[in-house]
């Protein structure tokens, strides 16, 4: 009896250990191929919406204010100086992965010393006495952080001009060897990297102007530099100005291709933002926001932000001449309205009577400037493109 009892017993344990690996090898399985969750862009409070955040100069600083989404009674804010106005580099990204964006910049190196630098103030450690610095670079490089490996952090990365090539040098936050992908020409664009095939890792992506003036998107994959997609998307002709970015404004997991167009002397594309899906035929033009030009920044676009929190991004533009934020839900289509100065949610007494609420000290950056790239009309008649962080501030 004891031995029948001792044998059944080794058989019920050989089982639920055969069934144990078994569980063990399909976690694993799932492990390996879990997509680690992606935070909302400019979400720095961690509740699932876009913040509001303007960028200002103040005494040699870059001086971030966030005013957090939903906003709250008292508001909930945030002020924080890092970064030299002077030199550094705006960014954004979640560094250390907990949903929450972290503020950042990059520092070139000198002549006296190339080394150039990633610091970063991450979100679960908001001490700004602690640098979270991370070497990578040299002096003309272009930081071009993304989420290369989809664990969910933001991985530093910068492009480099070697021969007539563009070279892409990925830190992957996720361990592994630093990877070089070799994609572009140094006539191109270096764009901010997003995720064009749906595969949750960022695509590295430049923006080439040709001399007929059109627009093409190229998109290659982060892992093995193998072209995704060449899009031919706009024109920039008879526009003083163009603004282009790319993301999800259909909530299909995947990068949309955005066009805004400035100012054209009143042709019908004038203020228009031009949605094109990715790897489908739809498109959304809106007209929405005051036309920009060279001369005149009044409404600045506002890109990737998800003010509704529905998972799609939501058409908006900071005006600089009320401090205040328009977007429409993509939700609802409703209008959404944020007076926020980087001091208070509410304008002043004499906003009422003259139309117009102090500006924030020095040149206010709106955040859809750390993500886009604006071509624009030069004196000579060409068109050159920057960035729109340098462009607001005439870099």
């Amino acid at each position: 009896m004891k031995k029948s009892t001792s044998l059944t017993k080794t058989r019920r344990h050989r089982q639920f250990l055969t069934f144990a690996l078994t569980m063990l090898a399909l976690v694993g399985l799932a492990v390996d191929n879990f997509a680690a969750p992606r935070g909302v862009y400019y979400d720095y409070f961690g509740t699932g919406r876009s913040d509001y955040l303007v960028i200002n100069e103040e005494n040699g600083q870059w001086r971030w204010d966030i005013l957090s989404n939903p906003v709250m009674s008292p508001p909930q804010t945030r002020r924080v100086f890092w970064g030299l106005s002077d030199i550094d580099y705006l960014l954004y990204g979640d560094y250390d992965g907990d949903g929450r964006n972290d503020i950042g910049v990059w520092r070139p190196g000198d002549a006296q010393n190339p080394q150039s630098n990633f610091y970063i103030q991450r979100s679960t450690n908001p001490n700004p006495n602690a640098i979270y610095g991370v070497p990578w670079g040299l002096p003309n490089d272009v930081p071009q952080e993304g989420d290369y490996d989809g664990d969910g952090k933001t991985d530093v990365a910068i492009a480099r001009e070697e021969g007539e090539n563009l070279s892409h040098y990925i830190l992957p936050s996720g361990g592994g060897s630093v990877r070089r992908i070799v994609f572009g020409s140094t006539s191109d664009f270096i764009y901010y990297s997003v995720n064009f095939n749906g595969d949750n890792s960022d695509d590295i992506v430049v923006l080439r102007v040709a001399d007929d003036r059109q627009f093409t998107v190229y998109a290659a994959d982060s892992m093995t530099g193998s072209l995704i997609f060449a899009q031919q998307w706009g024109t920039v002709a008879g526009y003083e100005v163009v603004i282009s970015s790319s993301g999800d404004y259909l909530g299909d997991s995947r990068a949309d291709l955005v066009h805004v167009y400035g100012k054209c002397g009143g042709c019908p594309n004038e203020g228009t933002w031009w949605i094109k899906e990715t790897g489908g035929s739809n498109v959304r033009v809106v007209k929405f926001g005051v036309p920009i030009s060279a001369a005149s920044q009044d409404d600045f676009p506002i890109f990737d932000s998800d003010f509704d929190g529905d998972g799609k991004l939501d058409i908006g533009v900071l005006r600089g001449s009320n401090s205040t934020f328009y977007s429409l839900n993509s939700s609802d289509g409703q209008l959404r309205t944020q007076y926020w100065d980087g001091n208070s949610t509410s304008p002043s007494d004499l906003f009422g009577l003259f139309e117009h609420a102090p500006k924030p000290q020095g040149k206010s950056i709106p955040v859809g400037a750390l993500k886009a790239a604006v071509t624009a009309q030069q004196p000579d008649g060409t068109y050159k493109t920057k960035r729109a962080s340098d462009f607001y501030l005439q870099k």
